[in-house]
């Protein structure tokens, strides 16, 4: 098992079958997809740890937030194509933090059992699946208020 800065491994009697997703995989899933993607990912571990309400919370969230994020890209002037870009990155790393902060004591406790926190592959098809319904739903939106 490789080493976490969450917690050192301890001895238990009960190990996780499952794997959580780590703030990276978070990270990643977003820089490859969309914030939606991120958002899906944090769901995901929110469920496996039986946290359906935190889960369908993460949902909605990134389901109302990903939409506007991406309109505002829309409006964007070319000229600020990249302020635009560096928003995004502060988004995805406040995203990461948002993470550690809502399951730093879920990655240590799975740790300390035994389980493992990582999973960055299956974030990675996440963040590649989540783009394309993005991108049709961004032209359906646009060709809806340009025309």
């Amino acid at each position: 098992m490789e080493h976490h800065e969450y917690a050192q491994p301890a001895p238990s009697d009960y190990t996780p079958s499952y794997r959580l997703f780590s703030s990276q995989a978070v990270f990643i899933a977003g820089f490859l997809g969309t914030m939606f993607a991120s958002f899906l990912v944090m769901a995901i571990n929110a469920f496996k740890l039986g946290q359906q309400t935190r889960g369908f919370m993460l949902l909605a969230v990134g389901g109302v937030l990903t939409p506007l994020y991406l309109m505002l890209a829309l409006l964007i002037p070319d000229g600020l194509s990249f302020i635009f870009m560096l928003l995004n990155l502060g988004i995805l790393f406040g995203l990461k933090a948002l993470t550690e902060k809502l399951f730093a004591s879920d990655f240590e406790q799975q740790i300390a059992r035994g389980g493992d926190v990582g999973m960055v592959g299956p974030a990675i098809a996440i963040g590649i699946a989540t783009f394309i319904p993005f991108c049709i739903l961004t032209v359906l939106v646009v060709a809806i208020f340009v025309a």
